[in-house]
């Protein structure tokens, strides 16, 4: 009975049936993965400015990776900073930022309008973001990358420890790393209201946490 059921899974599911060796290109997925940076306020007047996650609604990413040779993994991504959006909805709920520090529709333009003005991410000379690998090492699942990650025409090469789970049907890989804004050429948000200094550190939390499918 086990030997009919093994036979059965192998013709109904034979991506599951077979090792995963060689190298594989997979497309990653913007509906199902959070692309996004965290944004943190350290306004001088208590109730002005808040944390906010700025997410990449839509991207193009792959990965190649084999499974056998990491030396072999390269991963792509890149995306216009227009499908930048503050807040979106699971966004602060995701990154457990306050609840009641959220804000509404007209301040999360107001909050775009500002990341993608000419002192800040410069969208109408620098209207993409993009990250390209240079290397990986470790083991399947605890994998260190390292890659270079370009922001307003500005490139800092970044490593950090990505979890990652490759499958024949299906790629995830989630982590985290801090850069701080003047990093890419350009000060942390800062503007004078009136009471005080409404302003943004200069560092930054970014995170990807990313799915994709092979892309055959």
């Amino acid at each position: 009975m086990l030997l009919r059921i093994l036979v059965l899974l192998t013709v109904a599911f034979p991506a599951l049936a077979q090792p995963v060796s060689g190298p594989i290109t997979y497309k990653l997925d913007p509906k199902k993965s959070w692309v996004y940076v965290v944004i943190y306020n350290e306004s001088s007047v208590m109730g002005f400015g808040h944390d906010h996650g700025i997410r990449a609604m839509d991207f193009t990413g792959t990965v190649v990776w084999d499974a056998t040779d990491l030396s072999k993994c390269q991963v792509d991504i890149s995306f216009p900073v227009t499908v930048l959006e503050t807040d979106p909805p699971g966004m602060r709920e995701r990154e457990k930022l306050a609840l009641d520090e959220a804000v509404g529709e007209n301040d999360k333009r107001r909050i775009r309008d500002n990341f993608l003005a000419a002192s800040q991410l410069d969208a109408a000379n620098h209207p993409t973001i993009s990250y390209r690998s240079t290397s990986c090492s470790g083991t399947t699942g605890n994998v260190t990358v390292t890659g270079d990650l370009t922001i307003r025409g500005q490139t800092k090469a970044i490593t950090t420890t990505m979890v990652v789970t490759p499958t024949g049907t299906s790629f995830t890989a989630g982590g985290a790393f801090r850069a701080r804004a003047t990093d890419f050429g350009f000060q942390p948000y800062t503007n004078w209201v009136g009471v005080g200094t409404l302003r943004n550190k200069d560092e930054m939390k970014f995170v990807i946490d990313v799915v994709g499918t092979p892309a055959w």
